[in-house]
């Protein structure tokens, strides 16, 4: 287990919760229910729900980082559990549908998330012309490789990707 780098977060030691998590994916038989990790929240908890989110979350990079590491903040605080922090540069589950060309509506503030509005394959001709992305200027992917970049250089914990959406949902969004 590398034991220097993200060991702690704010005033919050993670090395205890770091080694049940290692010790758990790595098959070590638990000596005791305390070896065993207990997790209280999905990983994109902070991109779900009702809770007001100032517009610039999704303009802003360091918008996005200091509500996630505040979310952290306040979670590690209530929460025993063994949860570690980690930034996801959440842009809903359309991203790399976005980058083949479906159109988003990006989000209110009011508690929703961006989501794909459109269908980019409408004809089984479509599929043919389907072109590989380029990440570096189709759909969402260059915010979310700018707010990536930002946060590894100015955060405060790991930097996680985003879109784990699976290759059917994302066809199936291409498809509608």
């Amino acid at each position: 287990m590398n034991t220097n780098k993200f060991m702690s977060f704010r005033n919050y030691d993670l090395t205890e919760r770091k080694q049940r998590i290692y010790n758990t994916m790595h098959l070590i038989p638990p000596d005791s229910a305390d070896d065993v990790p207990v997790i209280a929240h999905t990983p994109c908890y902070f991109g779900f729900g009702n809770k007001k989110r100032n517009v610039d979350y999704w303009e802003q990079p360091a918008e996005m980082l200091k509500f996630q590491q505040d979310g952290y903040d306040m979670h590690l605080s209530l929460v025993q559990d063994d949860t570690v922090p980690f930034f996801m540069p959440w842009f809903g589950t359309g991203v790399l549908a976005s980058a083949f060309g479906c159109k988003v509506k990006m989000p209110t503030g009011n508690g929703d998330d961006p989501g794909i509005i459109s269908t980019c394959i409408n004809d089984v001709c479509d599929i043919i012309k389907l072109k590989r992305p380029d990440f570096e200027n189709d759909g969402l992917m260059p915010k979310v490789f700018h707010f990536m970049e930002y946060a590894a250089k100015h955060g405060e914990i790991p930097v996680a990707y985003t879109d784990l959406n699976s290759p059917l949902c994302t066809a199936a969004q291409m498809c509608g």
